[in-house]
């Protein structure tokens, strides 16, 4: 394999787990009911339901995703 493929799983794992809680956070910023703008209560309700995803992602993909890239890598079973 090589050093752009490994960079490019590495950064896979990286960004995965965030990525839909972040875009989450994002596209229901404008649809709130009683907000008019972001105000710094919002921001803070976004930026703690990215935290939790962080915090609930990391370790799911450590524990299953990273042996299980592993155990398909070795296979040579390629999406």
């Amino acid at each position: 394999m090589t050093n752009s493929m490994w960079l490019r799983a590495v950064l896979g794992f990286l960004v995965a787990p965030i990525t839909p809680r972040l875009l989450a956070a994002i596209l229901a910023a404008p649809f709130r009911i009683e907000a008019i703008g972001f105000d710094l209560r919002e921001l803070s309700e976004a930026a703690w339901i990215i935290g939790l995803s962080a915090v609930l992602g990391y370790p799911i993909t450590v524990v299953f995703g990273v042996p299980l890239f592993i155990f398909l890598r070795s296979r040579d079973w390629n999406g």
